[in-house]
């Protein structure tokens, strides 16, 4: 499928939060964690310009406390460019990353605290990087347990139930739906 680009302006915004670890080995990331990538899906291959035209990721002050064992804490952003732009010429034409002042303790434990952002951008995938306060870490690939639960009281719920019921929370109108005016044609 042939695009010029596909998103014009994509920002992830951020706000001051207090992250607590608590027992166990943690990753906290005080604003957000993104993975920019093209990928062939059912067949179809994206080809032309970009994907994103502008990626602008937001940064706040964050508090971070890793408490007990080792953690990760990285005050800022966690930011990746992946893959080839597969068959576009780039994934993201500018790409900003923010920084703010953070307030970080890993407290007990070997810990490593990443003031700022950690970012993998290799070149070709952006056009125009300008990361704030960039750190020497590497991002961390993103792991969600979806059979996880919050506390350990009660009965875990499964996946396909939670899930379904998430899904058809979205959007219940077709008024409430933001991509019902969004028309692919191949």
């Amino acid at each position: 499928m042939q695009v010029t680009q596909l998103v014009d302006r994509l920002e992830l915004k951020a706000a001051a939060d207090d992250l607590r670890g608590g027992t166990g080995d943690d990753l906290l990331i005080g604003d957000s964690q993104s993975i920019t990538s093209a990928a062939t899906v059912a067949g179809v291959q994206l080809t032309g310009t970009r994907l994103v035209d502008n990626l602008d990721i937001r940064a706040e002050k964050d508090k971070l406390r890793g408490g007990n064992d080792n953690d990760t804490l990285v005050g800022d952003n966690d930011t990746t460019l992946i893959g080839s732009a597969s068959g576009l010429a780039r994934l993201v034409e500018a790409l900003a990353v923010q920084a703010g002042t953070d307030d970080l303790n890993g407290e007990l434990g070997s810990n490593v605290i990443e003031q700022g952002n950690r970012a993998s951008t290799p070149t070709g995938l952006a056009k125009s990087v300008s990361i704030a306060s960039r750190g020497t870490g590497t991002p961390s690939a993103p792991s969600i347990d979806w059979n996880g639960r919050l506390a350990d009281g009660g009965a875990k719920p499964s996946a396909a139930s939670w899930l379904e019921s998430f899904v058809n929370r979205l959007a219940r109108t077709p008024s409430d739906d933001p991509n019902s005016r969004i028309k692919i044609k191949l």
